[in-house]
């Protein structure tokens, strides 16, 4: 999908004060990463720290917290990772999720979605993380062509890389 540029709000994790942070929407990132002076300014407090994948698929260890963000008038709390100076704002999967919205390419806005939810024979898929190896999917239960076009991924990756 092709990235485009919005405006969010994001606030400490109490929801209180928002500051409007420009960011990229549609860049495929799991995570929304936020420049580190901008939530170090909120006050949202580090959790912990993890190794994420860069697009280029090099690890990068990356500090991690929660904090409140405002999506089209909507207040939600969201994972975000602390980002490096320079680099842009991306807003991540998870985010969207959690706003039950989606980048629309064409018109390059953020769209509201249907939720989804697991169904009884649905299927599901498990990613196993191997050493320093990329996550792959290996599929544990499905039933292919009960849902066509369908493919809903639950991940749980502990940070020892057993599933």
């Amino acid at each position: 999908m092709e990235t485009f540029p919005l405006t969010v709000e994001i606030s400490e994790p109490q929801g209180q004060q928002f500051d409007p942070v420009e960011m990229l929407a549609g860049s495929g990132a799991m995570f929304t990463s936020i420049p580190s002076e901008v939530l170090e300014k909120l006050g949202v407090p580090e959790e912990r720290t993890e190794t994420v994948r860069l697009a280029d698929v090099r690890p990068k260890r990356r500090t991690r917290g929660r904090t409140t963000m405002r999506l089209q008038g909507e207040e939600f709390s969201t994972p975000v990772t602390f980002g490096e100076p320079g680099e842009p704002g991306l807003l991540g999967d998870l985010t969207l999720g959690a706003a039950i919205l989606a980048g629309n390419p064409h018109t390059r806005r953020l769209i509201p979605v249907e939720g989804l939810l697991m169904t009884e024979g649905c299927g599901w898929y498990r990613l196993k993380a191997t050493g320093d190896a990329v996550p792959t999917v290996s599929a544990e239960s499905n039933r292919p062509g009960q849902y066509p076009g369908q493919l809903l991924v639950l991940a749980s990756i502990s940070q020892t890389g057993d599933s």
